[in-house]
């Protein structure tokens, strides 16, 4: 009993300094964070707007109107892995995917002509010879531009749509077989573009494209490679397989240009830019007395279906060019 009695002062005064060390602690705490009557800090203005029409200000008080707008860049949505076309949000409004899909495919725009290919495999004893042409088509939809081809006695390739998908940020090239069976292959550079200057000390354009078939119509899947080895010259190399065998390579064709090269580099074009695809104007085409430059047949026909709608868009460009 006597022990108890000396021991409950020293747990009495341990107590009393364990909450005066509590307090000292807390305190502060709630000074900066509990809502225990002390003023909250003050919230940064959010973006609002007037009804005297004055732009927003923005969390740092800037106006928004005051802040230089960002350029144009392609738009791309989904992922690498593959978020299909139906999946994926709309890609903005129909000018801006237009654009996008054009920016993509401006390096392939060395295709656009006529030209004589020879195949390596022999037909009959002699290699199959075809005359085919790459023009842009902006009329069948003008948010999902193309190149497109069509060949007169090709043994692979009859027609032929080459467009970029930005939802999926992959290149599609469906073709017809001499058969009418449709084959449809997405793929991206196996080599990038690249630009140099040739013997002649002209730009010189080269890349390759290569494109595979995931989900044939028949028990045949293609792949095709788009191989750029020049201005006037390029490679079709394709591939076949059945069923889950490997893809083994078919044919090559040799492709040479017939005509005048297609200047590789923008600063060629001079005055000479098209109207439509802003690549190398090579014809003419006139509207209410004056006269603007396209580079194939397809943007012939596309500025003549609405002369109007591609003037408001050059005066739009030439609008941000000086902004």
């Amino acid at each position: 009993m006597t022990i108890q009695v000396k021991l409950m002062p020293i747990f009495d005064s341990l107590r009393i300094r364990n909450l005066v060390l509590a307090s000292v602690l807390v305190l502060p705490l709630c000074a900066l964070g509990c809502g225990g009557g002390s003023q909250p800090a003050k919230a940064k203005p959010v973006a609002s707007s007037t009804s005297e029409g004055t732009a927003p200000e923005s969390a740092d008080g800037e106006s928004e109107a005051a802040k230089p707008k960002p350029k144009f860049e392609a738009v791309t949505l989904g992922s690498e892995s593959g978020t299909s076309a139906a999946a994926a949000k709309p890609l903005g409004t129909e000018s801006e995917q237009m654009e996008s899909v054009v920016h993509a495919l401006q390096p392939m725009q060395v295709m656009l002509g006529k030209w004589r290919g020879t195949t390596n495999q022999k037909f009959k004893g002699f290699s199959a010879v075809e005359e085919l042409e790459w023009i842009w088509d902006f009329r069948s939809n003008h948010a999902q531009p193309a190149l497109t081809v069509k060949s007169d006695k090709s043994p692979y390739i009859r027609e032929g749509r080459l467009t970029y998908l930005p939802q999926d940020q992959v290149f599609q090239f469906t073709v017809k077989n001499p058969e009418g069976v449709q084959h449809v292959m997405r793929g991206k550079f196996e080599r990038e573009p690249d630009e140099f200057t040739g013997d002649d000390n002209k730009p010189q354009r080269t890349y390759k494209l290569v494109l595979t078939e995931a989900e044939p119509e028949g028990d045949e899947a293609w792949k095709v490679s788009l191989d750029q080895q020049e201005n006037n010259r390029y490679l079709v190399q394709l591939s076949r397989k059945r069923g889950t065998g490997n893809f083994q390579l078919a044919d090559t064709v040799g492709t040479q240009r017939l005509g005048t090269s297609f200047a590789a580099s923008d600063e060629d074009y001079g005055e000479k830019k098209c109207i439509i695809s802003g690549g190398l104007g090579t014809s003419t085409v006139s509207y209410n007395g004056k006269t603007y430059w396209v580079c194939c047949s397809g943007c012939q026909a596309a500025f003549n279906d609405d002369p109007k709608r591609w003037l408001a868009k050059m005066e739009e460009a030439d609008k941000m060019k000086k902004n």
